[in-house]
């Protein structure tokens, strides 16, 4: 089955509270991925989720690295 992107994006909102520009960049395999997510929800944060397809080799490509220079998950973007 091919995707035709290995970046796949889910919004996660808190119920209508002020919206952040806030995206976590990662695989929910990953812990350190799971605890930042898991952090952001508990203080209440809003945040899109942007799934990394590790084996397709997504955190390579220059789209990515141009996010996280060394290539790894999780990544926390503040904004545009």
């Amino acid at each position: 089955m091919a995707r035709s992107s290995a970046m796949v994006g889910i919004s996660l909102s808190n119920g209508g509270r002020d919206m952040s520009k806030m995206t976590l960049y990662g695989i929910w395999l990953s812990g350190p991925t799971y605890k930042a997510g898991l952090a952001l929800s508990l203080m209440g944060q809003t945040f899109a989720y942007k799934h990394v397809d590790l084996r397709a080799g997504a955190h390579k490509q220059a789209e990515y690295l141009a996010i996280n220079r060394f290539g790894q998950v999780p990544a926390l973007v503040d904004g545009d």
